[in-house]
C-alpha cells in the first residue's frame, strides 16, 4: 500500500492521537525509517526511487518525498502499490510554472530548483510530526536517516539540526563527481564561471585524463543561466562536505578516479564514497529480461504502437534515437538529423516531441511541418517517429533494438549499458559532456557525433556517419563487444557480494544501527 500525503492532510493530522496503551506494539512494529528527498527533476526521481524500493527490499521503511508534480504519477505504479513499506509524500510547489514546460530546458530546471528549494519549510514540520508520533501511519515512526540530493542543498542543514544521519546520493557517475566537487576551488581561484568568449583550456583533475574545461564545465559558463551556476555551486558546496557520497555508478569501471578523489580530497574531509549503482529495476539487471513489464495503464496506452512495430523487426536492426526531455531540436536541426537519418538506411524508431511553445494540439501536424517534405513517407516502412513520452526501457531491452542515439543523460547510459545496446553520443549541456567523454574515450562503448561549429548540431553527412559505425560492420561489432563487457561488470557489483552490494549493505547496517540506537533511547 502507497500513503499519500498533501500538505492539507498533514496540517489536518491531529496532535492529540491516542497511542500511548499500545506504544509497545507500535514500537515492535516499525522499521528503520529512511527519508529520500530528490530534486524534483524526472533524471533524479527515478534513480532514488530505485534505491528506495531497493532499501525496502532490506527491511527499511521509505517516506519518498519530493514535489507533487513528481509525486502524483507515481500514485498509478502497481508495483509501489504493492510495496507495505514504502509511503509517498507530496508537497507543494509553491512556484508558479507559469508557461514553462516541466523538464524542458534550462527555464524548466530552473524552476524544480525553485521547487526544490521552497520544500524544506514542508519537509522539516513532516518530520516533526514524525517525532511526535502524530504523522500519519505512526508503524513508520521518527526517521532514522536522510537520503538527500546535494542539490537539494538544505538536506544537510536540516540533517544536522536534526541529529540525522545524512547520506547524499549524487545520482551522476565519478567523472561528473569530480568536475563538481572542485567547483569552490575553482570559483576561488577566478576561473569559474568560464568565459564562452577563452579559448578552451586543458584541466586535469584527479583520476582523469586532461580535458577541455568547456566538457568539463559547461554548466559553469558565463552565458548558462545564473540559476543553474548557482544551483551547481551550492551542489557541489554540499558535496565537498558530505563524508558520505553515493553514486549510480560501478566501482569496477570507475576505480581510478574514485581512488583518487579520496586519497586527493581537496578538502581533507576524510572524504567516503560508496558506488551502489547501477540503480535499475531488477529485471533489468537479470540476464532474461522477460518479466519486465510495463507499470501502469498509462504505460500500457504509450507502449503499445512502438513495441508492435519492434517486433516486427530483425534483431539489432533498429536505432533508437531520444534526446531526453530537456532538448528541444531547432527546426534546422531536426532537418539536417532527419536527412543523416534517411541517408544511413537504417531503420528507427525516434522520440520526436513539439517543443511545449508549441500550442497545437495536433503533433502530427506539427511533425508534418518541422520534418523534410516526403520524409515519412519515404521511410515509413523503417522509420517509427513517436511524438509523445517513450517507454524507454521495454526499448531498449527489445531485441530488435541495436544502438541508441542519446543525449548521454547517466539513467540512458546505465539503461543502455544494462541491455547491451551500443551509442551515439549526443550530449547537449551540464554533466553530459563529460559523461560523453567516459563513455567514448574510457569505455569506448559509444561513438560521437561530431557537430558543426557554426550551426551547433551535426549535418546530415556525420549523422550517417555516426549511424553506420555502431550498426554496422566490424566497428560496430567491437563496441558491442565492449558494452556486454561493461554490462557484465555492472551485473557482478550489483550481485550478492558484489562491490555494489557490499555498499549497500554497509548503508542499511548503519540505518539499522541508528534504529536501534533510537528504540534504545526511547525505550
Amino acid at each position: 500500500m502507497v500513503y499519500v500525503y498533501t500538505r492539507r492532510e498533514l496540517e489536518a493530522t491531529t496532535m492529540s492521537a491516542s497511542f500511548c496503551n499500545k506504544e509497545e506494539e507500535r514500537l515492535q512494529r516499525q522499521h528503520p525509517h529512511a527519508l529520500l528527498c530528490p530534486l524534483p527533476a524526472q533524471g533524479h526521481v527515478n534513480p532514488f526511487l530505485n534505491l528506495a524500493v531497493l532499501l525496502t527490499s532490506k527491511g527499511i521503511a521509505v517516506t519518498f518525498i519530493c514535489a507533487e508534480h513528481r509525486i502524483s504519477p507515481l500514485r498509478g505504479d502497481a508495483s509501489l502499490l504493492a510495496n507495505p513499506l514504502i509511503r509517498l509524500l507530496g508537497l507543494p510547489e509553491r512556484v508558479t510554472l507559469g508557461d514553462i514546460g516541466i523538464d524542458q530546458g534550462f527555464d524548466g530546471l530552473i524552476w524544480g530548483g525553485e521547487v526544490a528549494d521552497n520544500m524544506k519549510d514542508d519537509f522539516v514540520e513532516f518530520v516533526k510530526l514524525c517525532h511526535q508520533n502524530t504523522a500519519p501511519d505512526q508503524n513508520f515512526g521518527p526517521p532514522d536517516c536522510i537520503i538527500g540530493d546535494p542539490f537539494v542543498y538544505w538536506t544537510k542543514t536540516v540533517a544536522s539540526d536534526l541529529g540525522l544521519p545524512l547520506y547524499t546520493f549524487f545520482t551522476s557517475p565519478a567523472w561528473a563527481l569530480t568536475a563538481m566537487i572542485h567547483i569552490p576551488i575553482l570559483t576561488s581561484q577566478g576561473l569559474i564561471p568560464l568565459r564562452s568568449s577563452a579559448q578552451p583550456q586543458l584541466m586535469s583533475l584527479p583520476g582523469l585524463p586532461s580535458l577541455w574545461d568547456t566538457d568539463f564545465l559547461h554548466y559553469m559558463l558565463d552565458v548558462v543561466p545564473a540559476g543553474i551556476r548557482r544551483m551547481v555551486s551550492n551542489c557541489a558546496m554540499v558535496q565537498s562536505q558530505s563524508s558520505r557520497i553515493l553514486l549510480n555508478t560501478t566501482y569496477e569501471i570507475e576505480a581510478g578516479n574514485i581512488d583518487a578523489l579520496e586519497k586527493e580530497d581537496p578538502y581533507k574531509t576524510n572524504l567516503k564514497i560508496l558506488t551502489i549503482g547501477p540503480l535499475l529495476s531488477h529485471e533489468l539487471l537479470d540476464e532474461d529480461r522477460a518479466q519486465l513489464s510495463v507499470r501502469s495503464e498509462y504505460e500500457i496506452s504509450a507502449a503499445r504502437d512502438c513495441l508492435e512495430w519492434l517486433n516486427t523487426r530483425s534483431p539489432a536492426s533498429v536505432l533508437y534515437v531520444s534526446f531526453g526531455s530537456m532538448h528541444n531540436p531547432s527546426e534546422d536541426e531536426i532537418i539536417e538529423l532527419a536527412h543523416g537519418l534517411e541517408a544511413s538506411t537504417r531503420a528507427f524508431l525516434w522520440v520526436l516531441r513539439p517543443p511545449p511553445s508549441d500550442t497545437s494540439q495536433d503533433a502530427s501536424s506539427w511533425l508534418s511541418r518541422v520534418l523534410p517534405q516526403g520524409f515519412q513517407s519515404r521511410t515509413h516502412d523503417r522509420g517509427f517517429i513517436l511524438p509523445r513520452w517513450a517507454p524507454q526501457i521495454l526499448i531498449l531491452s527489445n531485441p530488435s533494438v541495436g544502438g541508441f542515439w542519446t543525449h548521454c543523460g547517466w539513467n540512458s547510459i546505465l539503461e543502455s549499458i544494462c541491455c547491451g545496446v551500443p551509442l551515439i553520443a549526443y550530449p547537449q549541456f551540464a554533466e553530459q559532456r563529460h559523461n560523453c567523454r567516459m563513455i567514448v574515450d574510457q569505455l569506448k562503448i559509444a561513438r560521437e557525433i561530431v557537430k558543426d561549429e557554426m550551426k551547433g548540431f551535426p549535418e546530415r553527412k556525420a549523422v550517417e556517419r555516426a549511424v553506420r559505425s555502431v550498426m554496422e560492420g566490424e566497428e560496430a561489432q567491437e563496441i558491442r563487444r565492449k558494452v556486454e563487457e561493461v554490462r557484465d561488470t555492472m551485473r557482478r557489483a550489483v550481485k550478492e557480494n558484489g562491490s555494489s552490494d557490499r555498499n549497500v549493505e554497509l548503508i542499511v547496517k548503519e540505518i539499522f544501527n541508528s534504529f536501534h540506537q533510537r528504540l534504545g533511547a526511547t525505550t
